[in-house]
């Protein structure tokens, strides 16, 4: 396998190159564990002048949605997750799309592996044969399951089960 691995990587760093389009999910693995967070900044500032009434002023219509993920892998597929993060994602550069379950269904989220200044960008553990990865993603905006924003008024309304 390790003769396998170099020139899997560098074909798949040629490809990125030439694509800058988003990387899609391997195949096969199991995608991000249920135990995610999301956190969304506001896309408006409420002012509260000295006299009069409070109001709130939009301020940007973007916003991206930030992903605190769990990726746990057995060892066979810990190796095809980390080629695919070497290699394809250019070490978490590039953007992929991965299926996550957010609370209208799954959907797929175009996102990108975000580090803080000085931060890492995938943390990984390892408890016997099992292989854990954690990181931080971004999306510029939450994306939702094929055809419910066309239902967002039935889905708000008080005659939603």
């Amino acid at each position: 396998m390790a003769g396998f691995l170099p020139a899997f990587v560098v074909e798949c760093n040629k490809r990125a190159e030439r694509n800058i389009m988003a990387i899609a999910y391997p195949f096969g693995l199991s995608s991000v564990l249920m135990t995610k967070t999301r956190t969304q900044g506001a896309s408006f500032m409420q002012y509260q002048p000295r006299s009069g009434a409070a109001y709130t002023k939009h301020t940007s219509a973007d916003n991206p949605v930030f992903f605190n993920v769990t990726f746990r892998f057995r060892q066979v597929d810990a190796q095809r997750f980390f080629a695919w993060f070497k290699g394809p994602l250019q070490e978490g550069r590039l953007p992929f799309t991965v299926p996550m379950r957010t609370e209208f269904g799954l959907a797929n989220q175009e996102v990108r592996f975000y580090a803080a200044q000085g931060d890492t960008i995938l943390d990984h553990s390892q408890e016997g044969s099992v292989h854990t990865y954690t990181g931080t993603v971004f999306a510029s905006s939450l994306a939702y399951p094929e055809g419910i924003e066309d239902n967002l008024d039935f889905v708000a309304s008080p005659f939603w089960p």
